[in-house]
């Protein structure tokens, strides 16, 4: 197993590319009620430098979403608007990232340049991060050896996401361009607890800095785990420290019941088609008593179905604590524009059906006992796309890169496929900076321990801990 990390420390000491100041972030109701106006927008992909498309950015595309941005005149301008091009790199943050090279025993590059990075899931209202290298090749020591520090970047940060209304997600401008500072390791961690403690020790030393930001979200991690297989994944946004050795091992936990099920799959579909076709089963539910199917009906969307031979118990199956293979395959739709699916391993219950209903769906579908039936709520295109994409993640038996969200009890649910190289290309908004190493060397840092050594002295060992 290969263990790496990858921490995202914000700064306050302005925005990156413009004078808007970097401590005016307001909580999601505050953006709504105080916001000054909006701006809506849709996003395209760009190629890479290669020519190439990246498949994250296709995937984020399908979604066909429209993006609403908020703000206030305090803390956004034509440059978070992307109205205006980007202004001179921050001097105080750039000094502030070379501090931090230089705490982490990494080099500064001699000349930082600018690339924009794809981001089309409408975080940026550009379509792209803009993020530079500024240090390579440190290293951190820990109790279980050494470990290497990749790449220290400087980057801006995301706008904050207010939400989703319908098929527009609303983003507050306040957050977007405040500096970051990314610190990559290399795959050196061994383990869950080891995980924690280099996350602790960087996140420490980052922490007595001045101008380093302070408070809840103002550092995240992501995980990137891969085990015999050489099969990464990145779990995104993990806050909690004290989950982080639970994020491996439920991580573990899901590979190896994914292998099972693709097993007891593999018996199950060999020479012959397990897939019927798609019937609309909406005139069972004309007098349904289910709130939220009769809430869609009203709306023009209908009840599509399709049977699944001789999968009667697959999707049930635990992958993760509190997580069945089911809720993994309704990850995989939900870029189709719906909130999930409704299978027969579920408790029915929960969506109010009634028993002659049921009856009816397995009539419709011809259930047999060892049959499973999937449901989706939704107008006829959009079902022909979930289940188009049902059937390719279900016939795809294979553990693949990808990009997975961190949720609050240890588990993980699916985001994105993973990005690769086709997402990055040169900015040329951003001249080159040339770093002088004379003036490197001169940065004058205190080291975890000294400042420590010296807060026991003026606090006490309790406090300075």
């Amino acid at each position: 197993m290969k263990i790496g990390i990858e921490i995202h420390q914000r700064l306050d000491v302005g925005k990156l590319f413009c004078s808007c100041p970097s401590d005016k972030i307001i909580t999601k109701e505050e953006a709504v009620k105080k916001a000054s106006g909006k701006i809506l927008r849709q996003l395209n992909i760009s190629k890479s430098e290669t020519g190439t498309v990246d498949r994250a950015a296709s995937f984020e595309i399908a979604k066909r979403k429209t993006y609403e941005y908020i703000y206030t005149e305090e803390n956004a301008c034509l440059v978070e608007a992307d109205e205006e091009p980007p202004h001179s790199v921050n001097d105080n943050a750039l000094n502030l990232g070379l501090k931090i090279v230089k705490l982490l025993n990494a080099k500064p590059v001699d000349e930082i340049y600018y690339m924009r990075k794809i981001v089309v899931d409408g975080s940026n209202t550009s379509g792209f991060q803009r993020t530079a290298i500024i240090g390579l090749d440190g290293y951190i020591q820990t109790s279980k050896g050494k470990v290497r520090i990749d790449t220290i970047a400087l980057e801006e940060e995301s706008a904050g996401i207010i939400g989703d209304k319908g098929n527009i997600r609303i983003y507050d401008l306040g957050r977007l361009g405040i500096p970051l500072v990314e610190i990559t390791t290399a795959p050196d961690i061994k383990d869950g607890e080891h995980l924690k403690e280099t996350a602790e020790k960087i996140g420490l030393t980052l922490r007595g800095l001045e101008g380093v930001a302070r408070g809840l979200g103002t550092i995240r991690q992501d995980i990137n785990i891969s085990a015999d297989d050489d099969i990464r994944v990145e779990i995104k946004g993990v806050q909690d420290l004290k989950l982080f050795p639970k994020f491996v091992k439920q991580e573990l936990l899901r590979r190896i019941a994914l292998r099972e099920i693709y097993k007891r799959i593999k018996s199950i579909i060999e020479n012959k088609n397990i897939f019927s076709s798609i019937k609309d089963l909406t005139d069972i539910f004309k007098n349904t008593k289910s709130k939220m199917i009769k809430s869609n009906i009203i709306k023009g969307n209908g009840v599509f179905g399709i049977r699944i031979n001789g999968f009667k118990g697959i999707f049930g199956t635990s992958i993760q604590e509190g997580r069945r293979y089911g809720t993994e395959i309704s990850d995989y739709v939900k870029h189709c524009g719906v909130r999930g699916i409704i299978h027969s391993d579920e408790d029915m219950s929960k969506y109010a059906f009634d028993t002659k209903e049921i009856d009816q769906i397995k009539k419709g579908l011809n259930i047999k006992d060892d049959d499973l039936f999937v449901l989706v709520i939704s107008n006829k295109q959009t079902a022909e796309c979930v289940f188009k994409r049902l059937k390719e993640r279900v016939l795809d038996l294979e553990i693949h890169e990808e990009t997975r969200k961190a949720n609050k009890d240890g588990s993980t649910s699916y985001l994105r496929p993973m990005p690769g190289k086709a997402r990055m290309y040169p900015e040329t908004d951003i001249e080159p900076i040339p770093i002088d190493r004379n003036l490197f060397d001169k940065i004058k840092i205190e080291n975890l321990e000294s400042r420590k050594q010296k807060l026991e002295k003026l606090v006490g060992k309790q406090i300075a801990e």
